[in-house]
């Protein structure tokens, strides 16, 4: 009978162990909704300024970007062909926001009160990119 328990454990701890990094846990996806920064030299900065800076930023933070007004960017980052990820940047002369767009092989699904949940990475990942952003536009 413990001979079978124990047979019953490991086979059990092998199948866990053999579970791919993309089966873990999902979590609620986190936006970064109007985020401030105040620039060292106080001066009030232009929206095409901010852009340029946020554009930037996303480079620096090795995302790749796209401009789709004056006001919106699209970063998009390709984790080793497998996993990609999309966020809206959105932004104004003193706050810019970072949301969830799109993602492919992130196991996201909406819940019931219709937040994103998603492979926990995407927090990490775009967490990354808030601190670039922000960094970028407190230097100038």
């Amino acid at each position: 009978m413990l001979r079978r328990a124990v047979i019953c454990l490991a086979g059990m701890l092998a199948m866990a162990k053999a579970l791919p990094a993309e089966a873990r846990a999902t979590t609620f996806a986190i936006d970064y909704n109007n985020q401030t920064w105040r620039p060292p030299n106080g001066r009030p900065q232009t929206q095409a300024s901010v852009k340029q800076l946020i554009l930037r930023a996303v480079q620096a933070a090795h995302w790749q970007a796209q401009s789709v007004t004056d006001a919106l960017i699209i970063a998009s980052l390709d984790v080793r062909g497998k996993h990609n990820i999309k966020v809206a940047i959105s932004f104004n002369e003193t706050s810019f926001s970072v949301t969830y767009n799109s993602s492919e092989n992130m196991d996201a699904w909406a819940g019931s009160d219709g937040r994103i949940l998603i492979h926990p990475n995407y927090n990490a990942w775009t967490q990354r990119l808030v601190t670039a952003i922000r960094a970028e536009l407190e230097r100038i």
